[in-house]
């Protein structure tokens, strides 16, 4: 038997999530509305009031061809097996919507959001630390991990005149390589492809600049601890290590994100990343942490003295 205190949950999040869904009109003057309901729903699932399967009944109001032609439905759908693929986050990256307005209001909504803002500051985040970097050195050594698009990289080297960055790029997703391979098509030559996950990846180089921005989000401490442990290893003395992680304190994605796009990350505090860092083995004064203004993803930068 459900609870009365369960139903009347329901009520409140689901049942006007739903009816939102099936029978307004998303318009950019109801964007806010959309926000409350997700924001009622979210409350009411990480309180444990809801359960997964009434979650994922939401996602059945919008129909099997609206999923396949739009943004919120390539997250929802994960076609390559893993929330954020490559080509969402290129999606994101240049701003995609949808030439139908059936699909495009929906690609607006999802494009003005913190999270996708927070994931394009995130690629500038690295391309100024990269060309900050490379004119400290002769030759700058990046090893960039879960390489994605490599949109970051075909930036980078369009704005940088100076031919002294070599970045080896490790991804699981084959077909991630081969997009950034022809988007990268120019600077192959500057640009090495291992495909391999993570955890296996074995090399004897050492690296200037090792940056990780979508992976340890996903991993749990344990995961976490055990491959900063390997990035160190990797790391040039002198070098340093950053990565990014969604903001225990300040995700204002994080509703839509998990309601509609069953998209769940362990978001993390600035105290939890220090704490992490130190288990890992490195020293307090080796370890900081910095944020861009929108404050939704940290980053744990670890530079050897």
């Amino acid at each position: 038997m459900i609870p009365l205190q369960h139903i009347a949950y329901q009520s409140v999040g689901l049942t006007l999530l739903k009816e939102f869904i099936e029978n307004e009109q998303l318009s950019q003057t109801n964007f806010f509305r959309l926000d409350e309901l997700l924001a009622i729903t979210g409350y009411e699932y990480r309180q444990g009031r809801i359960s997964k399967e009434e979650i994922a009944e939401i996602n059945n109001s919008f129909g099997r061809t609206f999923l396949e032609h739009t943004l919120h439905g390539r997250g929802f759908l994960k076609p390559n097996g893993y929330p954020g693929d490559y080509l969402f986050l290129d999606r994101i990256y240049t701003h995609h919507i949808s030439a139908d307005p059936r699909y495009g209001i929906w690609d607006q909504y999802v494009q003005q959001n913190g999270a996708p803002d927070a994931v394009r500051n995130r690629k500038e985040y690295f391309k100024h630390m990269v060309r900050a970097k490379a004119k400290t050195v002769s030759r700058l050594n990046v090893l960039n991990i879960i390489s994605g698009s490599g949109r970051e990289l075909e930036e980078l080297y369009d704005s940088v005149t100076d031919q002294n960055i070599d970045t080896t790029c490790v991804e699981i997703d084959e077909e991630a390589i081969e997009f950034s391979k022809e988007l990268n098509k120019n600077q192959l030559d500057r640009i090495e492809y291992v495909h391999s996950n993570i955890f296996r990846y074995q090399t004897e180089e050492s690296f200037d600049f090792i940056w990780a921005a979508g992976l340890f989000d996903y991993l749990n401490d344990k995961a976490f601890i055990k491959l900063l442990r390997r990035f160190a290893a990797w790391q040039k003395k002198g070098g340093e290590i950053v990565i990014g992680n969604y903001n225990e304190a300040h995700n204002p994605s994080r509703d839509y994100m998990e309601i509609l796009g069953d998209w769940h990350l362990i978001h993390r505090t600035e105290a939890q990343l220090l704490q992490l860092a130190k288990k890992a083995g490195f020293s307090e004064d080796e370890i900081h942490v910095s944020r861009m203004p929108d404050n939704v993803i940290l980053y744990l930068h670890i530079q050897t003295l």
